[in-house]
């Protein structure tokens, strides 16, 4: 026990969204769950191909705070790049991580597949020249694109390189030609957002992580907002707080943190179980064990003595039932020519202070009057 109290107190890894917003100082504005092994074996773009399932759900939650906060406000730095932003409407989200492996590449692929569901063209930048892969996921070849388009701006128009992807309403354009030295276009950045804001409503730009590489920095004043990336488990407190001084550094609208990688079933999190059952065979069954073990627990109704029944005749009229409530509140037996013989089924019985008959009667059960004059006769 003393070993693993030691091992918790030094792994520093942040694994509760109330530790992200600790460290981070941001809001954790969506949960995604973790992942199977064969849908991380297979990557999909689970938005557009399973739209009803919580994955989806999770990313529309960071799609609706997303626009929240770009609303607001726009970047702080250039003021030519504000004004284009407020003509033409579009938005600018900066999407990134403090390390690699955190699934902001995924999660810029899915934000995008959630953002044009709203019916708004979307365009996706992929801005990680240092380490492209973007493409693949939207299953689209590297080709000419943005470092192509920094190295002579002249050359070409931003809005030929946009190449249409699976996902209807969604175009991206690839980092283009691998650089020796990517970093010295990154001052080139701003022509690149500048006429991104031209091309589509909405511009999602993936980068290298944050404490990887300078290239994100010159990036950050001339977006609207910046989403950060977190997967449960991986970043350290100490790397999430060097994050939250890097961005408020260049006073940068940040939305908040989307926590990827968690655990479903656990008692936390957002919108688990309205998904479909398929979601997560798991957790559908620890919730079944758990309403039945909860049933068991519950108190049984104490038993009620036995209703007193009366005795039929050698030759009764008619067959006897049971009849449901009167309107006295007593049980009838319906009987030949439309008779109703009634009795009290708790005479004779003391009641006690909850009204339960007890279980030993102060007088004989009244018999029915049919009965007594059978005996009497």
């Amino acid at each position: 026990f003393g070993i693993a109290l030691v091992l918790h107190q030094v792994d520093s890894r942040l694994r509760t969204r109330d530790e992200v917003y600790e460290a981070l100082r941001m809001p954790v504005v969506a949960e995604i769950p973790k992942l199977g092994r064969s849908a991380r074996e297979n990557a999909r773009i689970l938005v557009a191909d399973e739209p009803h399932g919580v994955y989806a759900d999770g990313y529309r939650t960071a799609r609706a705070a997303v626009m929240h906060t770009a609303s607001l406000g726009f970047g702080r730095g250039g003021t030519e790049a504000h004004e284009l932003a407020r003509s033409t409407g579009a938005r600018v989200v900066l999407v990134t991580s403090a390390q690699a492996g955190e699934g902001k590449t995924t999660s810029i692929a899915n934000l995008a597949a959630s953002f044009a569901e709203t019916g708004q063209s979307i365009l996706v930048l992929d801005a990680d020249l240092r380490s492209p892969d973007l493409h693949l996921l939207f299953d689209v070849p590297q080709g000419a694109g943005i470092s192509d388009f920094l190295y002579d701006p002249s050359s070409t128009q931003l809005a030929a390189l946009a190449r249409p992807t699976s996902v209807p309403g969604v175009k991206i354009i690839t980092a283009g030609t691998q650089l020796a030295h990517p970093a010295s276009l990154a001052t080139r950045m701003g022509v690149l957002v500048d006429e991104a804001r031209k091309v589509a409503d909405i511009i999602l730009i993936d980068t290298a992580p944050l404490l990887a590489a300078s290239d994100v920095f010159d990036l950050l004043p001339i977006v609207d907002t910046v989403l950060f990336v977190v997967r449960n488990g991986r970043i350290t407190e100490g790397a999430a707080q060097r994050v939250s001084e890097l961005l408020g550094r260049f006073h940068v609208p940040v939305t908040g943190a989307i926590l990827v990688g968690i655990q479903t079933g656990k008692g936390y999190g957002y919108g688990y179980g309205y998904g479909s059952a398929s979601d997560d065979p798991a957790a559908q069954r620890r919730a079944s064990r758990k309403k039945r073990r909860s049933k068991e627990r519950e108190p049984r109704p104490p038993s009620l003595p036995p209703a007193v029944q009366p005795r039929p005749t050698s030759e009764p009229d008619n067959d006897f039932s049971a009849d449901p409530v009167d309107d006295a509140g007593k049980v009838g037996v319906v009987g030949g020519a439309g008779s109703v013989e009634e009795f009290d089924p708790y005479a004779g019985y003391d009641l006690d202070r909850d009204g339960l008959a007890s279980s030993t009667p102060s007088e004989p059960p009244i018999e029915s009057r049919r009965h007594r004059r059978r005996s009497s006769g």
